[in-house]
């Protein structure tokens, strides 16, 4: 007695159901699992770079410019520096200060002033908070960057559930030894 070997597209579980409704299942889930990785790994990038802003801010703030506005009114010669000139560096680990000298005397055209730059070292905690975040960062893009490549594959992730299921159903039929065969096992061999 021989048995046929049934490759059909319908399954029997209480009923026929398609292949391709199941296999429609898994993807559909499989992907939407990825696209909520997605948008949870989105959303951590960004509070993780609002934090890391916030930080560098109140790094940069806390050089206090107010002490840097000095007057001296026997020389009649002012010192102040502007927000936008106090530049953290992180790299370097200084924060690099412009205090501008004005000779309040002068009511010429180009008046007379110079600028003359102070760095101050960024204080070891800070440091590591910044890298800290920085790193988070970083890793949390990877693992974004990862998700985003397992999304292009969506379609290798529906023909491996299908192969799974045609696996399942010649072991179900009694023909477990086809997947066995050298013949066939040879077909799909890497060179």
């Amino acid at each position: 007695m021989s048995k046929d070997i049934v490759l059909g597209n319908e399954f029997s579980v209480g009923g026929n159901i398609g292949i391709d409704e199941v296999v429609s299942v898994f993807v559909s889930q499989y992907e939407t699992n990825l696209f909520e990785r997605k948008s949870d790994l989105s959303s951590t990038i960004k509070s993780l770079k609002s934090e890391l802003e916030s930080f560098e801010k109140s790094v940069e703030g806390s050089v206090g410019v107010e002490k840097y506005k000095l007057s001296f009114p026997i020389l009649n010669i002012t010192s102040e520096v502007e927000k936008d000139d106090v530049n953290v560096k992180w790299r370097d680990e200084v924060i690099s200060i412009t205090i501008t000298l004005t000779d309040n005397d002068s009511k010429g055209r180009y008046g007379c002033s110079f600028s003359k730059r102070i760095e101050k070292k960024i204080n070891k905690s800070d440091l590591n908070k910044h890298s800290k975040l920085e790193s988070e960062i970083e890793e949390v893009n990877g693992e974004l960057v990862e998700v985003m490549g397992l999304i292009k594959t969506v379609s290798r992730k529906e023909r491996l559930v299908r192969g799974k299921i045609s696996e399942m159903k010649l072991k179900e039929s009694g023909y477990s030894n086809l997947l066995e065969n050298e013949d066939m096992l040879k077909l799909v061999q890497l060179d």
